[in-house]
């Protein structure tokens, strides 16, 4: 049985949903870059493990480059690369981007 989290309710532009509060904030600056989501989840458990993990689906390929070139680009204040992990699977229909902290 997946866990419920409490939700918060996003809006920017066309796009609306009730949004885990933990990364309702992540998702805003997602759709405020103008990239389309379609599911998220603020801790998604991979391969059967919880952990710290985001999980955040895109509708396709181009909305998944938009989302990494935003997010490999961003550096700390001092140019350093930030640290994580980006975990990337398709399906058939959409494309899925976890990433992990």
């Amino acid at each position: 049985m997946p866990d419920h989290h409490p939700t918060k309710r996003v809006h920017v532009g066309p796009w609306a949903a009730d949004i885990d509060v933990l990364i309702a904030p992540l998702i805003r600056d997602i759709w405020k870059a103008g990239i389309e989501t379609r599911q998220c989840c603020q801790s998604y458990a991979w391969l059967g493990v919880k952990g710290r993990r985001i999980w955040v689906q895109f509708p396709g390929s181009v909305e998944l480059a938009k989302f990494l070139n935003a997010v490999t680009h961003d550096r700390d204040a001092c140019g350093a690369q930030r640290s994580g992990q980006i975990l990337v699977t398709s399906f058939a229909a959409s494309t899925t981007a976890a990433v992990v902290t």
